[in-house]
């Protein structure tokens, strides 16, 4: 229910708004104050029932042709009851007169209120006789009943991460499909509503105003267009949603006096560029399509006289208010055979009109009366462009309408890409549209009479982006050899999937010998057999990923491991000096290793029993010292030597007598 009020409240701001613009562009000062007014009683309406507003109509007008006049009508219906505001104004300085009226219909009662220069009128029935009071206004609102809404322009929505402006009569259509309204930078920064609803924490006990003097009975102040006003807290997600902010107007940082613009010239006063201009020539009507660099409306000024000039007195005027990139507009009723002149016109939200250059087209002679026949549409959509072709019977001009909404409406927020040319194969590429999108379209074909066909409708869908092209090779890391004598280990890892190769050799830089690992992995891991022992290798690492990106390491070696010691020490020479309780005892072996001494009084020694003495160090020369002998006793030992891979040397028994 908030969001019908915040609807509405935003088709009136905006109307306004453009109304507001073209007034002040036609200097009547007296309409630009009425709007600026009628803006604060449009909020008041909100307020009353925001959450109930179903169904709303605004119209705003200059009052007849009197530049001096204006006229101001809105209507809202919640249920059964109907709500009627009317302004009109007359300001020329003879007779001015100002009415406004009020009124409010619940099906059996009816209140109105009508106040001018003169009197004030009260009325009230309680539904006791047929007499229900109420106006409908001096305003626009017969035209406005005709066109509808649904040509209002300029409704700022947050569609799919994008800014769009709709025609309200595609709002609806556009909310379901989870648009938001208001721009996308309001949409994602909603501080004002961070509190819940809660007080602002100010002095008073009003919520979300905040100031703290307690006396605004529920209004905030916002910056509206550089004028601050008041407005109710009902009424206030609506001002936020088209770009008014929160409290006083403070000036930017810019150099200007003006508020919170960004820029230096005081207004935005750079209007929308006009490029690509084309023209589709019929014997009665024809198609212009124009780019601006940015959204704006589109107006086609048109004439048999060769001085045209926008708005002049012998020029006609066709325009659609859509705010739009891209702009279509088709002219009827031409004579065939006629030359004509033309001036195209768009302007932007901000106001600011830019018009072409004046250009002329001929109209094509009269002929048959049989519409084209539309064959062959094919359409290749791509991520954000899509190619739409047909053929046709005879030659003609062509115009592709589509939308993401169905059905496809070419007098709504639809877009349209024209082929100017008469000819038979048609080709023209729609852009700007988005990845992974469903698009409705319609082709309609002209032909040089001005006989026209249009194609059922159908839909493609644009394609997902296509992930970056992988430009980046694989990268190695934790490289692992675990050397033995003949054989290797190697693992490693690669930051992405990939194939390997392992390339080695004896002799550095001609690396003669591979391995290869043909499957996409990021773990990988090597057997080497069949190498020689005690020998250094060099290798290099080869990767490649899905893409053929190649990465190849730096060279580096490992040594395998020598071949097993199975040869036992060689005990060279065995020599001792003995004393009375005393001995020295010495060999000698080939090679480095331990050696113990086993000595004994008894033959043979046993090594289980005798008595010993170590020397753990190794050594080829082995000395033992023995005291706390027997004088004059023979002593039987042997000796024994451990070499580093614990291969053992025993030697004979042999004797030594002690003095």
């Amino acid at each position: 229910a908030v969001t019908k009020a915040n609807n509405a409240f935003l088709v009136a701001l905006n109307y306004l708004q453009n109304s507001r613009a073209d007034l002040v562009a036609s200097g009547n000062d007296t309409a630009v104050m009425a709007i600026d007014a009628f803006i604060e009683e449009l909020t008041v309406l909100a307020e009353e029932h925001v959450n109930d507003i179903q169904h709303t109509r605004i119209a705003v007008g200059n009052g007849q042709s009197d530049d001096d006049s204006v006229t101001i009508a809105i209507k809202a219906s919640i249920d059964n009851i109907k709500t009627e505001y009317n302004y009109s104004a007359v300001k020329n300085g003879e007779g001015d007169t100002t009415t406004q009226e009020v009124s409010l219909d619940n099906g059996n009662k009816s209140l109105s209120l009508k106040v001018n220069d003169d009197q004030t009128v009260y009325e009230y029935d309680d539904g006791s006789s047929d007499n229900n009071s109420g106006n409908n206004g001096n305003g626009n609102s017969g035209n406005d009943k005709k066109n509808g809404l649904r040509n209002t322009p300029g409704i700022n929505l947050c569609y799919q991460k994008k800014d769009v402006s709709v025609f309200y009569g595609d709002l609806a259509q556009y909310l379901k499909k989870g648009a938001k309204l208001g721009t996308c930078d309001f949409v994602n920064n909603r501080t004002w509503n961070k509190n819940n609803g809660h007080d602002d924490k100010d002095s008073d006990k009003e919520e979300n105003d905040n100031n703290g003097n307690g006396n605004d009975r529920g209004k905030i102040t916002v910056c509206h267009n550089g004028h601050e006003i008041s407005v109710s807290i009902a009424a206030k997600y609506a001002h936020l949603a088209i770009g008014d902010t929160l409290g006083k107007c403070t000036d930017n940082n810019d150099n200007d006096s003006d508020d919170n613009d960004n820029n230096d010239n005081n207004t935005d006063d750079t209007a929308p560029e006009i490029t690509g201009i084309d023209v589709a020539k019929h014997t009665t009507s024809a198609t212009f399509s124009w780019k601006t660099d940015e959204n704006a409306t589109s107006k086609v000024w048109w004439s048999e006289d060769e001085d045209i000039v926008p708005d002049g007195d012998n020029t006609e005027l066709v325009s659609n208010g859509t705010l739009t990139k891209n702009h279509i507009l088709t002219v009827n009723g031409l004579t065939p055979e006629t030359t004509y002149y033309f001036i195209l016109g768009s302007k932007d939200g901000s106001g600011n009109e830019a018009t072409s250059s004046p250009d002329s087209f001929t109209t094509l002679s009269e002929g048959d009366t049989t519409a084209p026949y539309i064959t062959g549409i094919a359409v290749n959509p791509t991520t954000t462009e899509a190619t739409v072709a047909w053929i046709t019977d005879e030659n003609t001009t062509g115009v592709v309408w589509y939308s993401e909404f169905s059905p496809v409406d070419p007098e709504g927020a639809s877009d349209g890409k024209l082929s100017s040319t008469l000819k038979k194969s048609h080709s023209v590429v729609v852009d700007g549209l988005t990845p992974e999108t469903t698009y409705y379209y319609i082709v309609v074909a002209t032909d040089d009479s001005g006989n026209t066909s249009t194609s059922t409708e159908d839909s493609f869908e644009t394609t997902a982006v296509p992930e970056p092209e992988d430009v980046t090779p694989p990268e190695v890391t934790n490289i692992s050899i675990e050397p033995a004598t003949t054989t290797v280990a190697v693992e490693f890892d690669t930051d992405e999937n990939a194939t390997s190769a392992f390339w080695y050799g004896t002799v550095s830089g001609s690396l003669s010998s591979h391995k290869t690992e043909n499957s996409l992995s990021t773990t990988h891991s090597y057997d080497l057999t069949g190498l020689i022992a005690d020998t250094e290798y060099f290798y290099r690492i080869v990767v490649t990923d899905e893409s053929g990106n190649t990465a190849t390491t730096s060279e580096h070696s490992f040594d395998t491991l020598p071949e097993p010691d199975t040869t036992a020490p060689l005990i060279t020479y065995i020599g001792s000096d003995t004393g009375s309780t005393t001995a020295d005892v010495h060999f000698g072996t080939d090679e480095d290793a331990t050696s113990r001494l086993y000595y004994s009084t008894t033959s043979p020694v046993d090594p289980g029993t005798a008595s010993h003495k170590d020397n753990g160090t190794l050594g080829t020369t082995h000395d033992f010292s023995l005291t706390g002998l027997t004088a004059s006793t023979t002593y039987y030992m042997i000796l024994t030597a451990e070499d580093g891979s614990n291969n053992t040397a025993t030697s004979t028994e042999k004797t030594f007598e002690t003095l």
